[in-house]
């Protein structure tokens, strides 16, 4: 079994994985249970077999089920490896052939997987920069992007923004570098933030400025958006865009005219040789891609981290309600 083999290389050729990055058992037995197919036009993938893989995060869960549900619905032949592990794992299997295929975000392949500097602070320049680069040097496709950004923001409430007359990030960053004004930065524990090249670093950096200490309050993730609700102790809070922590919030996004934040669309990267083989692939994702909105990726995610729901159940029932498969 191509699955077995798979957690055998991990464990010898990636030991940064640990037993809990390992992926799951497959819940289907040999995709019996697939879903059907239905926009068009209709793929042809009856002679597809392919390892579909996802970094261990419900998000990257949720999307990695998308993926191994409609490409089954498609007719492939599909082997899930949903779970592998963080960025490192999943793509070294992927650049080992060990996976075919997973969803990874523009500017992580750009910054962290590519090791390039100074990222376009448009979303489809800097897609079509990691796109060529890593086609060019790893035979890795790049297939189009969804809208839906993974990457930091900084939020407040309606009231703050309009008591501070502020209205961007960089409004906010000279506030908070300002040793007069009595307002502080919440960000998460959890993200790594304050020690991300893509954080806290990169925002001074965009407007060089260096932010006390003393005005940056972490948080547990959980309570960020409630606490800049309030705006007592937090007047600022980092947030991931993707989160379902932002799901029905009273918090206003500042804008980023000036990409102090990288950003993280999602994308389907694929093995070149299998792209090739099966260029039909791209259609699948031609019809999903655009429809993962940040608002549809904070409600999916907010089935699996709030309400428990299997990844596998909320990525089919997501591509049935969106009229992609039955």
């Amino acid at each position: 079994m191509r699955h077995r083999r798979l957690l055998v290389a991990l464990a010898f050729a990636l030991p940064a994985a640990c037993t809990a990055d390992s992926p799951s058992d497959d819940p289907a037995t040999g995709g019996a249970d697939a879903l059907e197919w239905r926009a068009t036009p209709t793929p042809d993938l009856d002679d597809l077999e392919v390892a579909v893989g996802s970094k261990a995060f419900p998000e990257q869960e949720i999307l990695g089920w998308i993926a191994v549900e409609a490409l089954r619905a498609a007719g492939a032949d599909v082997q899930p490896e949903i779970g592998l592990g963080g960025t490192v794992v999943a793509r070294e299997a992927e650049l080992a052939g060990l996976v075919d295929m997973y969803w990874e975000y523009t500017g992580t392949g750009w910054v962290e997987l590519l090791q390039q500097t100074g990222p376009s602070t448009d979303p489809e320049e800097l897609y079509d920069e990691v796109r060529e680069v890593d086609r060019e040097e790893n035979d890795i496709a790049w297939l189009e992007p969804a809208p839906a950004n993974n990457g930091y923001s900084l939020v407040a409430a309606e009231s703050t923004l309009e008591a501070l007359d502020v209205q961007t990030v960089e409004d906010a960053v000279g506030l908070l570098a300002d040793e007069e004004e009595q307002v502080s930065l919440c960000v998460s524990r959890e993200s790594g933030f304050i020690d991300d090249p893509s954080g806290l670093l990169r925002l001074q950096s965009t407007y060089d400025v260096t932010i006390p200490a003393s005005r940056i309050t972490p948080a547990d993730r959980n309570e960020l958006v409630s606490l800049v609700e309030d705006g007592v102790f937090c007047t600022f809070a980092q947030v991931v865009l993707t989160s379902p922590l932002l799901v029905d919030a009273s918090v206003e996004q500042l804008e980023d005219p000036e990409g102090a934040f990288i950003v993280h669309n999602p994308s389907m990267t694929v093995r070149v040789d299998v792209l090739d083989g099966h260029p039909d692939v791209e259609d699948v994702f031609e019809e999903i891609a655009p429809l993962l909105t940040d608002e549809q990726l904070r409600e999916l995610n907010a089935r699996v981290e709030e309400d428990d729901d299997d990844p596998r159940e909320v990525a089919r029932d997501w591509l049935v309600d969106e009229g992609l498969a039955t």
